[in-house]
């Protein structure tokens, strides 16, 4: 029996251990003066944050041929993967599919062609894309999702 909904989530692309000041390297060298620093943030509520990223919004929707196009391309992307990884993982969505008393995570990161892959909370691998033109997945069908239902997304990389 295949899944009829999914989640989809939109994630800040900073890992909340960056995003709560865990900067090693944010001391400024000596002999410089220290700006006042900001209040520290609060803690985030655990169901606000998906693997590690904190959550923007997040929606139920039916699935549609339109949103399995979204897991047949990044599958047919993986499946074409050349080998090259890029140094940044810095994911922008989201996916969670609960089948037979499972649940499926996958949070993708389009910007550097990668996702991650969990069962239950458990981390079971990642699946890195192949970038050529005519592979190269796009995030269209859940932006579309999630701006239909009126969820925030998160800024576009810059580059």
């Amino acid at each position: 029996m295949e899944a009829k909904e999914w989640i989809l989530f939109s994630l800040e692309p900073i890992a909340v251990t960056v995003a709560e000041g865990g900067d090693p390297f944010a001391d400024p060298p000596k002999g410089t003066v220290k700006k006042e620093e900001p209040p520290p943030k609060p803690p985030l509520d655990p169901d606000q944050i998906f693997h590690d990223y904190p959550i923007l919004g997040q929606t139920k929707v039916v699935v549609t041929p339109e949103l399995k196009t979204v897991i047949t391309t990044l599958d047919e992307a993986g499946r074409h993967w050349g080998g090259a990884v890029a140094m940044c993982f810095n994911p922008r969505h989201g996916i969670r599919v609960i089948k037979g008393g499972k649940t499926y995570d996958l949070v993708i990161c389009y910007e550097c062609m990668a996702a991650d892959l969990y069962a239950d909370e458990k981390w079971i691998g990642s699946i890195f894309f192949a970038t050529e033109a005519g592979l190269l997945p796009r995030p269209a069908y859940l932006n579309g999702a999630l701006m239909r239902a009126k969820v925030k997304l998160p800024d576009p990389p810059r580059h």
